[in-house]
């Protein structure tokens, strides 16, 4: 399966269980040719590199635990070259933006998915969360975690569970879920390092998942995982 610690989950449904092993989602190199820039444009509008862009991009809506992003948002206002920016589309953004109208708060318009690689690559950091749940004892398996891997920036994640991936390549932090404190102290934290800084840590993560997540290397683990349980 593709939960990190799926193991755990077995565990307490199986007692005497048979082998279990985690083979993760990855990255099709084959398809990377077909990313496009984004309109000088857009950028200029909502990725504008007079601030400090924190972005998140994705759906918006209730399972993905936005409070703590725009809660953060809203007591930064007098961090003037900072800027919160949600690209994407949804259910709950029109009421987010009634709610949440902020000067430091940008609701980008929803990009074509080969476009979302180049609006990712604009940003200074990025941003990921999710609610408080049992299942993340057993780890999180995310796209958005590997195209944000991909794009080479600091990743902050609102997530308390199982952690994977990010830590494992060092390229940002885990701060506790639904935690506006912990989240505006994370991102203090990054905006005060230089920007080398923050390039090196973006850029271990970039390393990490073409190393760890190619789809050869995945198909590689499952032969050897199938010829290791194959009956002699």
């Amino acid at each position: 399966g593709t939960m990190p610690n799926l193991l755990g989950h077995v565990k307490t449904i199986v007692k005497d269980h048979p082998p279990v092993a985690c083979i993760p989602m990855g990255i099709d190199l084959d398809i990377e040719q077909d990313s496009l820039p984004l309109a000088e444009s857009y950028r200029d509008s909502y990725l504008n590199k007079n601030y400090f862009n924190i972005v998140y991009a994705g759906t918006i809506g209730i399972t993905n635990a936005l409070n703590p992003f725009l809660e953060a948002a809203k007591e930064m206002q007098t961090h003037k070259d900072l800027r919160f920016v949600i690209i994407g589309d949804g259910a709950l953004k029109f009421e987010y933006m009634q709610k949440y109208d902020l000067p430091n708060l940008v609701f980008a318009p929803k990009i074509p998915r080969n476009m979302v690689q180049s609006a990712l690559e604009s940003a200074d950091l990025l941003y990921f969360s999710a609610h408080n749940s049992k299942v993340w004892d057993y780890g999180l398996s995310l796209n958005k975690v590997i195209d944000y891997m991909k794009a080479g920036k600091p990743i902050i994640a609102s997530y308390t569970g199982h952690q994977s991936m990010i830590n494992e390549a060092q390229c940002g932090e885990f701060v506790q879920a639904c935690n506006t404190k912990a989240l505006i102290d994370a991102i203090i934290k990054y905006k005060t390092m230089t920007k080398n800084e923050r390039e090196e840590i973006g850029q271990r993560g970039k390393s990490w998942i073409y190393k760890n997540r190619d789809y050869a290397k995945l198909a590689r683990d499952y032969s050897e995982l199938i010829s290791r349980l194959a009956p002699r």
